[in-house]
């Protein structure tokens, strides 16, 4: 037999077994997990977004518009919120949040009731929950 056979039947026998094969799903999967996690590094994650009230309810709910949605927040603690009020923090995601007020130069704690893409949905929910004077039919 030539070197060069010998070298073919070694590999043949390498594939077929079976902690090989398991080594190379392994190296596979590390590879896929080390190229997921350096591309998700490079990618900005923002949790800081800007909006601004534009409208103010007869109640304690108010909105917010951002560049991507419109926000419908409670506002529990009856601090001072105006129309053109800027808003900065995590606006999209839900539950309690303090958000800094420009105007005010100050935090407040607010509550995130639901963002949409549409003003309309806000008013819809105000409506459907009997927010603000709005009651469903």
């Amino acid at each position: 037999m030539k070197a060069q056979d010998i070298k073919i039947l070694k590999r043949k026998h390498l594939k077929n077994n079976k902690y090989y094969k398991l080594m190379r799903r392994i190296l596979f999967l590390i590879s896929l997990i080390i190229i997921t996690l350096t591309s998700l590094s490079f990618t900005e994650i923002k949790k800081e977004e800007k909006g601004e009230v534009i409208w103010i309810g007869k109640c304690d709910y108010f909105i917010v518009e951002t560049s991507r949605f419109y926000i419908l927040i409670e506002n529990y603690y009856g601090k001072d919120i105006r129309l053109g009020d800027k808003l900065v923090g995590d606006l999209h995601s839900y539950n309690f949040k303090e958000l800094y007020n420009v105007r005010k130069d100050d935090l407040q704690k607010l509550y995130i009731e639901n963002y949409w893409s549409g003003k309309d949905s806000c008013f819809e929910w105000l409506k459907n929950h009997n927010k603000c004077g709005f009651e469903s039919e």
